[in-house]
């Protein structure tokens, strides 16, 4: 028992090295890598998506209130998405088996965990709402049935558009946008905000990008400000033109 709880626990510390945040159920070929924390308990979830609804992953799960831990093999079914004009949900079936230990100063010996139950999740462009449920027999550990619920919110709009391929289960990402959202007071201008808070390599890389687009866009909309003011010069639009496949439809610029 110990030697299969070694090999778990190094096998999703080398896969964590190469996975990503995401879904219960990722991208086909997709890794996937899920840390919860509360007062009573930690788990990791590291999974691989090899169809569009399923994972197959291994998880540890860290009771601090009993002193036990688990360490179970973890897949995921995808048995329903739905999709609206604004919105999407999921339900999912989820279960695991493996073995309960005991930790810190909890000597109970080695048992069979067993686990099953559902979650279900519905979002839109700004709110989230989950709901999970399971059902655990750990031995002498735990039998209990837990449920959770789960909302929030998003202050910012972003868009990623993913094009998938039904017949063969691929996704593929082909373009994200930004929207940029404005603070503004009662009476209408733009109101100051409190200074963004940057935790993270990732957080500094996504705010330099911003700024650099926010630039590039300023740059852009003063060029194009320019060439309209321009666009009445009929010989350099031709002169422009020469190389580009087009017939004239307006005969203004025909040089006359």
């Amino acid at each position: 028992m110990m030697a299969v709880r070694s090999a778990l626990m190094l096998t999703l510390g080398c896969m964590a090295t190469m996975a990503a945040v995401g879904r219960p159920v990722s991208y086909v070929g997709g890794w996937t890598v899920i840390e919860e924390s509360d007062r009573q308990s930690s788990s990791a979830l590291v999974h691989y998506t090899p169809s569009p609804s399923l994972s197959l992953g291994l998880k540890t799960e860290i009771n601090r209130d009993s002193d036990f831990a688990i360490y179970s093999a973890h897949p995921t079914f995808l048995a329903k998405r739905w999709f609206g004009a604004d919105y999407q949900g999921n339900l999912y079936f989820h279960g695991g088996l493996g073995i309960a230990s005991g930790i810190n100063d909890n000597p109970g010996s080695d048992q069979m965990a067993i686990y099953g139950g559902v979650m279900a999740d519905w979002e839109t462009r700004s709110l989230f709402v989950g709901y999970r449920n399971r059902y655990l027999e750990a031995g002498d550990y735990a039998s209990q049935f837990m449920q959770a619920f789960r909302t929030g919110f998003a202050p910012y709009v972003g868009i990623k558009v993913v094009a998938e391929n039904l017949q063969e289960g691929v996704s593929k990402h082909t373009n994200t946008c930004y929207f940029t959202m404005v603070a503004k007071d009662a009476d209408g201008p733009t109101a100051e905000v409190p200074p963004l808070i940057l935790e993270s390599e990732e957080d500094v890389r996504r705010f330099c990008s911003a700024l650099q687009r926010r630039r590039i866009r300023e740059e852009g909309v003063a060029f194009m400000t320019d060439y309209k003011s321009s666009f009445t010069d009929h010989y350099a639009v031709a002169d422009l033109l020469s190389d580009e496949r087009w017939s004239w439809i307006c005969s203004s610029y025909n040089g006359s």
